[in-house]
């Protein structure tokens, strides 16, 4: 039925094990995943959160992630189209070099 609970030095790295039902370990992820965190950096906010909670001080936030990572996270799920530049969007004007085109604006190749 578990072990005798031990104190552990504060400079300690330690692993808690805890079984949790399928369900909550599910949103768990989903709410990692939404906070673009990794899910032991959720746990151990939500941890942290839980023993400041208790103790009646201020909880820690998580700032919303970084306008130009949301891009490249919605990038790489499929969710957003880049142009050949990289940019999101990119006011082409075609110019002509030794017969290709190419963009004046971020000088990739149009074909």
């Amino acid at each position: 039925m578990g072990f005798r609970s031990r104190r552990a030095r504060d400079g300690d790295l330690v692993y808690v094990t805890v079984p949790v039902p399928g369900w909550l370990k599910n949103e768990l992820v989903d709410l990692a995943v939404l906070k673009e965190l990794s899910f032991q950096k959720l746990v151990g906010l939500l941890l942290v959160n839980g023993v400041r909670d208790a103790e009646g001080r201020a909880l820690l936030e998580v700032s919303d992630p970084v306008e130009p990572l949301v891009g490249v996270v919605a990038y790489l799920r499929g969710e957003r189209r880049l142009e050949p530049c990289g940019l999101a969007v990119c006011d082409k004007k075609p110019v002509e070099v030794l017969g290709s085109t190419f963009c004046d604006t971020c000088g990739v190749c149009l074909l």
